[in-house]
């Protein structure tokens, strides 16, 4: 029997993603990791976005390519150490002089410390951290440890009927980019689907213009932790 007072989210465990990824998981009480769906190589599984002498440009964690047709949580991590000392030093010399650079950089450093071998495991412990940092109080749950069997040949409408049974939520709040994938979808079991609204966010960069969607590394350069937590909430 569904909870009305339970609300979740499934989302991909996405590399130092955006703030609205944040603002997803403000909304709920349980997030799922999709972890065990096809990693996609274009996606932000392993890369994102950040300010490089003022420009957007992607930065990237490397993986194997015999696993780039795997469910994320089996993709292989490659020369991880050599990825994480080159986003550090592209941390440190473009945003060395914005406003939060310390607490930021030093936080972010410590979250690499680890030798990580997936890059589901990677994601999902610096999503995590990161939600704690920002006062956050979601718990969070990895689809692969749900162990349902023949999982992965459901459909995705299936698949989310799945897992709202499963946790018997009486709400699933979607991303705002599933309007089209999702729009003739009901849940079952009186499930309520709601779309996420991103209000907007802007904040004064290293220039006059702003660029958005950019990392979550990105929004605490300029704004810290304490600001971007008053921000999601």
């Amino acid at each position: 029997m569904a909870n009305k007072n339970t609300s979740m989210a499934v989302m991909q465990p996405y590399i130092f993603p955006y703030l609205g990824y944040f603002k997803l998981i403000s909304c709920v009480d349980r997030f799922i990791f999709y972890d065990n769906v096809q990693y996609i190589n274009r996606g932000f599984v392993h890369r994102n976005k950040i300010l490089i002498n003022g420009e957007p440009n992607y930065f990237n964690f490397q993986i194997e390519k015999s696993d780039q047709f795997k469910p994320i949580n089996q993709v292989k991590l490659k020369n991880f150490t050599k990825a994480k000392a080159k986003l550090l030093n592209q941390l440190y010399f473009s945003y060395k002089k914005a406003p939060f650079f310390e607490e930021t950089y030093s936080f972010i450093e410590d979250l690499l410390k680890p030798e990580f071998e997936y890059i589901s495991n990677l994601n999902c412990f610096t999503l995590e951290e990161l939600s704690k940092a920002l006062n956050l109080e979601t718990t969070f749950i990895r689809s692969s440890e749900l162990n349902f069997e023949n999982f992965e040949a459901l459909g995705k409408e299936d698949k989310l009927d799945t897992l709202i049974e499963n946790q018997k939520a009486g709400s699933i709040v979607m991303p705002p980019g599933s309007k089209k994938l999702y729009k003739d979808w009901i849940p079952n079991g009186g499930c309520e689907k709601e779309t996420l609204e991103i209000p907007s966010f802007t904040y004064k960069q290293f220039s006059d213009g702003f660029v958005n969607y950019l990392s979550i590394i990105d929004v605490l350069m300029f704004n810290g932790f304490e600001n971007t937590s008053k921000a999601l909430r």
